[in-house]
């Protein structure tokens, strides 16, 4: 969903990016992109058959809710950006769920770290995903609240560090 430059670089799936100009972010309103993701969960699972934990990446979607389509969907449906992120989270791992019913999904937690817990209920998520929280900064600065939030909709939750070049490319 974010850090899809990988595949929106390629000018065969410029049609699936958000902002037309920058590769990050998968636009979430084009059919086109979950079946473009579906196929790609397809791919890793067909080589990696007995894996047990799938990671859906799912951080710094930056650019959500820009586009044309993005635009009309939310008004039609009253949607805010943060509702659009996890309609289309939701479909992913729905589909992980129905395909790959034994694999436990994981997803990165920054897009829903400061979601008011409510809005995380009515997400769709539980039982779908275990989030991992990452934090990569010198000071610690994750919300207060981000345990108790995540464990009354999370059954479990991972934690990611960075031993090193995550605040830099050339820090140890």
């Amino acid at each position: 969903f974010g850090h899809f430059e990988f595949v929106l670089k390629h000018e065969k799936f410029r049609s699936l990016r958000e902002v037309p100009n920058y590769p990050m972010a998968l636009c979430p309103s084009n059919p086109d992109s979950l079946t473009a993701v579906c196929m790609m969960i397809d791919q890793m699972m067909e080589l990696h058959q007995r894996i047990r934990w799938f990671h859906i990446g799912a951080d710094e979607v930056y650019h959500i809710g820009i586009c044309d389509k993005c635009k009309k969907r939310m008004a039609e449906n009253s949607l805010t950006p943060q509702q659009l992120f996890f309609v289309h989270c939701k479909a992913v791992l729905n589909y992980i769920k129905m395909k790959y019913p034994s694999i436990t999904a994981i997803m990165w937690d920054d897009m829903m770290r400061h979601t008011e817990l409510p809005v995380l209920l009515e997400s769709g998520l539980t039982g779908l995903v275990e989030p991992m929280v990452w934090h990569y900064l010198t000071q610690f600065l994750l919300p207060p609240d981000i345990w108790d939030k995540f464990s009354k909709v999370f059954p479990n939750i991972w934690f990611a560090s960075a031993f090193k070049g995550a605040t830099g490319s050339n820090v140890y």
